[in-house]
Order: structure tokens, then C-alpha cells, then sequence
């Protein structure tokens, strides 16, 4: 049931074993189609929020992006996760200290979907820009990106890194060996 003057959610990752959880409000309006301002505590936050599944009345708030989160993923660990925006960016998350890790940038439209490996050592991320990314996140850097012929709408990444998948709006899904393109 939605309430009044609320927003409904729209991101949610959660780790069951952590006993934690990240969401963000589901916008449906789209804001103009540019980067990010960089990060100001005194300006405009949409923060992602992390929950203590025990205790779910107040959630920490993960200030960083200026723009709509649109996409979250976490670690099984509950130690990491990565978040992607209406402003193109992609966040990687210290889940225990709060901190942002590591900024990603390279798409050209809003991102709207991403996911990591286990050890967070990996991860890929979707584009209304019709490109599939996969990105090193020790390293902070772009290893791979696949053009597809629509917004790519939905990915994923095995656990262990090997494999990731991305399905794009016009119903085609790719299907990435990461091994060969890691190196």
C-alpha cells in the first residue's frame, strides 16, 4: 500500500547472511540526460539507504549521487554494493564504513541495471545507451563494452565472476564469457 506523499521503492538488494539490505525510491519521471554533479553534502542527495534487517526503523543513508538511484546490487557478504543512476554513474559502497569506494563512469545514458561478483572484484552494468559495460572494480576501470541494439534493461554476473548475461528492451539476451575478457 502506498501512502500519502510517499515515493514507492524502486532498488532493493539484500543479503540475507549480512542481515543487511540497500534501496532506493522508484522515480518515474526521468530527469535531462547528462552526468552527475559531483557529490555536495549541501545540495541535492539521493542517497541509497542501508537497512539492518533486524532493526528496519531507521536506515543508514549512503550519500552520493545527485540524480535518481536506479539499480542496486550486493555483495552475499553484505560487505559491498554497487548502485547505478539517472546520471550515468555507477557507486561501489564500503557497506561497513558507509564509504563510496570507487565512482564508474563511461556510460552515455542512464543506468539501469548492474551486478557484482561475490568478491566485488567484478561487475557489469546496462544502458539505456544500448551498451553492456564489464568493469574492474579494484583497478576502477572499464574491461569490456558490448553494443547492444536497444536499452539494455536487465544483467547479471555469476558469483564467482565467470559468466555475465544482459537482456536488452527489444527481447534479445547476450550471453558474455568474462574469463576471456578478463586479463
Amino acid at each position: 500500500m502506498a501512502y500519502p506523499g510517499t515515493v514507492p521503492v524502486g532498488v532493493l538488494a539484500f543479503s540475507r547472511a549480512a542481515g543487511r539490505a540497500v534501496s532506493a525510491p522508484g522515480y518515474l519521471a526521468k530527469y535531462s540526460d547528462r552526468e552527475e554533479a559531483p557529490y555536495d553534502p549541501a545540495g541535492a542527495d539521493y542517497p541509497l539507504k542501508l537497512w539492518d534487517l533486524k532493526n528496519t526503523r531507521k536506515p543508514r543513508l549512503l550519500g552520493g549521487h545527485t540524480m535518481p538511484v536506479t539499480c542496486a546490487d550486493m555483495t552475499g557478504d553484505g560487505t559491498r554494493a554497487l548502485s547505478g543512476s539517472w546520471g550515468r554513474l555507477l557507486r561501489l559502497w564500503d557497506l561497513d564504513t558507509g564509504a563510496c569506494l570507487k565512482i564508474l563512469r563511461g556510460h552515455r545514458g542512464m543506468v539501469l541495471a548492474c551486478a557484482l561478483s561475490e568478491d566485488a572484484g567484478l561487475a557489469v552494468s546496462g544502458s539505456e545507451d544500448m551498451t553492456v559495460r564489464l568493469w574492474d572494480l579494484v583497478q576502477g576501470k572499464l574491461l569490456f563494452t558490448f553494443a547492444a541494439s536497444s536499452a539494455v534493461t536487465a544483467c547479471d554476473i555469476a558469483r564467482d565472476g565467470s559468466v555475465a548475461i544482459a537482456a536488452e528492451a527489444s527481447g534479445r539476451v547476450h550471453l558474455f564469457s568474462v574469463d576471456g575478457l578478463v586479463g
